[in-house]
């Protein structure tokens, strides 16, 4: 009984220990993957759709996408930059993220214009996954190429040597 309340005690330890304890806390913070640009224009069509304005989606987004260079865009839409002067906040050594180019050509002639941009962001996400699908396709085409050589070398050789070695055997045996 002694052997089990001490079994019990070490086995609970864990969750009683201070947090500085747990070899997480001392890992390095771990980088999240990008988010797919997809997936941004979908959030920013629910933003939209539930009745927010642009600058506040992008605001939103900026929070999501962890992004701050996005809500100062959005800001800068607030203050009444101009829409190309607003976006190039988003650069970087003249870089912007993969996502940026699609969600403001969708943008663009919603803010401009006063366009609903349901269908544009929509027609954008259905243009992101298919780019997605053919860089895909493309790949699995090539490592298909790819795999046809060290398959026929590993392969040859054993069905000679199982298939083909044993039926002559078995002829020659005869003669």
């Amino acid at each position: 009984m002694f052997y089990l309340a001490i079994w019990i005690f070490l086995g609970a330890l864990p969750w009683f220990l201070p947090q500085r304890f747990c070899p997480e806390s001392t890992a390095s913070p771990k980088r999240t993957a990008p988010i797919d640009p997809a997936v941004i224009l979908d959030l920013a069509n629910a933003g939209l759709a539930a009745g927010s304005s642009i600058p506040r989606v992008l605001s939103a987004l900026a929070t999501a996408c962890r992004e701050p260079r996005l809500a100062q865009v959005s800001r800068a839409l607030i203050f009444g930059v101009a829409w190309e002067a607003a976006w190039s906040l988003l650069r970087q050594n003249n870089q912007s993220p993969e996502w940026a180019r699609y969600l403001s050509q969708a943008l663009e002639p919603a803010w401009k214009d006063g366009v609903s941009p349901e269908a544009l962001l929509k027609g954008a996400g259905v243009r992101v996954r298919a780019g997605k699908d053919q860089r895909a396709r493309q790949a699995a085409q090539k490592l298909s190429v790819r795999l046809v050589v060290p398959l026929g070398i590993c392969q040859l050789p054993a069905f000679i040597l199982l298939g083909i070695v044993p039926v002559i055997l078995a002829g020659l045996e005869e003669l």
